[in-house]
């Protein structure tokens, strides 16, 4: 359940990004969110039915070391795009650098850090947005904008919540 929370939110928000963003499909950016996660959906479901008893703190180890690989290797199979697939393995390198345009990895990557920001379970070690090469590439609000995202949030609140509440349903 907390999985499909975090790619449902994080769908929503690589949607909004795109939506600002004319270099973007908004719908791509919708599925690149709800993909890029797959890995760990399919580490956890293996662990629950091979591994119950495992304690929670190795399975969490688990999954992060093992949903990137597992998640391309789904999405290759299943024939998706090489960008969405980079979205799968690479969407929490934070501070990965593709070159001078963005890709919909970045679009994940921001997406991923500014649900943290908005969350209160904000997990500790993150890189800040303005350090975020992806953050720097992404147009969230133009010149002058502010460097952690949190106008960006505020100003696209309500979309941003329907996209939520509709995959949700």
């Amino acid at each position: 359940r907390e999985l499909w929370r975090h790619s449902t939110q994080v769908s929503a928000l690589c949607q909004t990004i795109a939506s600002t963003d004319r270099r973007f499909d908004p719908q791509q950016a919708l599925l690149a969110g709800l993909v890029h996660d797959i890995g760990s959906v399919a580490v956890v479901n293996h662990l629950a039915h091979r591994a119950p008893q495992l304690e929670p703190a190795v399975a969490e180890r688990s999954v992060a070391r093992l949903r990137g690989a597992i998640g391309g290797a789904i999405l290759r199979k299943w024939r998706f795009p090489e960008e969405l697939v980079a979205c799968a393995t690479e969407g929490e390198a934070w501070l990965r650098d593709s070159g001078q345009d963005p890709d919909y990895c970045d679009v994940v990557v921001v997406a991923q850090l500014l649900g943290y920001l908005a969350s209160v379970h904000q997990l500790e070690g993150l890189p800040n947005l303005s350090e975020v090469p992806a953050f720097g590439k992404l147009r969230l609000g133009g010149a002058g904008a502010e460097e952690d995202g949190s106008a960006f949030l505020e100003e696209r609140r309500d979309q941003i919540s329907q996209t939520e509440l509709l995959l949700a349903s």
